[in-house]
């Protein structure tokens, strides 16, 4: 699939993910993944150079103090799905988690230590990061941290749903309210 199919899926992506911190109150994060696609770059990170497909997937981040941050991301079967290796998980033996705040326009804010990823394509992260409170749509990132080298490119991405007491829309209202107080 070309690049140019995906922008509007990927745009919209990204529109859903409007203000899930920064807001007082117990703001959280409830996503899935999805399998990257060559040529995206997101938050300075680039994705793989094959596709990648993902079967089951749960990411959660919940607020343990005023800067830590649980994440716990879940894939199975996120195996490359285009070029030599489809089915597999080809080189890659562990992943690693970004959060990226700014959208696929900003920064890696926080990544995770080191996860097994075992040659089903399955992988469990669970770690405490640090993370402002006035993060702005994040975007979280399953990216290749194979032992011995910097973690690189990403493989998987959120697709994202907010989970709180409030709507996408009572955040983007709120969010002016906030900046009164």
């Amino acid at each position: 699939m070309r690049v140019e199919t995906w922008a509007p899926f990927v745009s919209a992506l990204f529109m859903l993910s409007v203000s899930a911190f920064g807001q007082s109150g117990n703001s959280s994060l409830q996503a899935s993944i999805i399998g990257s696609i060559p040529n995206l770059t997101i938050g300075g990170v680039a994705s793989a150079g094959a596709s990648w497909t993902v079967s089951q997937s749960n990411v959660s981040i919940q607020p343990n103090s005023q800067m830590r941050w649980d994440i716990q991301v879940q894939v199975q079967n996120l195996l490359v799905a285009s070029g030599t290796g489809v089915g597999t998980t080809g080189s890659v033996r562990a992943v690693a988690a970004s959060v990226v705040c700014g959208g696929s326009g900003g920064a890696v804010a926080a990544t995770t230590p080191n996860a097994v990823f075992d040659r089903s394509g399955a992988a469990q992260i669970q770690a405490t990061v640090n993370l402002s409170r006035s993060c702005r749509e994040p975007v979280v990132l399953v990216r290749v941290a194979n032992p011995g080298t910097p973690v690189g490119s990403f493989i998987a991405s959120t697709g994202l749903t907010l989970n709180s007491a409030s709507s996408v829309a009572d955040h983007r209202n709120n969010s002016e309210d906030d900046t009164d107080q």
